[in-house]
């Protein structure tokens, strides 16, 4: 069950700033494609991940913190690292890896 932050965050419109074309917080093409393709986890994932002090990499832009990640981080006043902790090939993220 998603707790209210979560469900605040994930229909808010405007957590989509900053995040590239195959972010998984985007409504896109290329997003579910990515997402259906298994290589990038969900936005609920992303959002559990900043709660469990991990950050995503980018899709897009290496070794930064993916967008979605940040967005919910600054909405909630999160504090995490500027560099990211997991992404493809490096790291789990909720104990899983992509």
């Amino acid at each position: 069950m998603l707790e209210s932050n979560q469900y605040k965050f994930l229909t808010d419109v405007n957590n989509e700033r900053g995040c590239c074309e195959s972010c998984p917080n985007r409504s896109s093409e290329a997003s579910e494609y990515a997402q259906n393709t298994g290589c990038l986890p969900t936005p609920f994932d992303i959002i559990k991940g900043v709660e469990n002090g991990d950050t995503w990499e980018c899709h897009s832009r290496e070794n930064k913190v993916c967008a979605c990640a940040n967005n919910y981080a600054t909405m909630f006043n999160i504090e995490i690292g500027d560099k990211p902790t997991c992404g493809l090939g490096h790291g789990t993220l909720n104990g899983e890896e992509y």
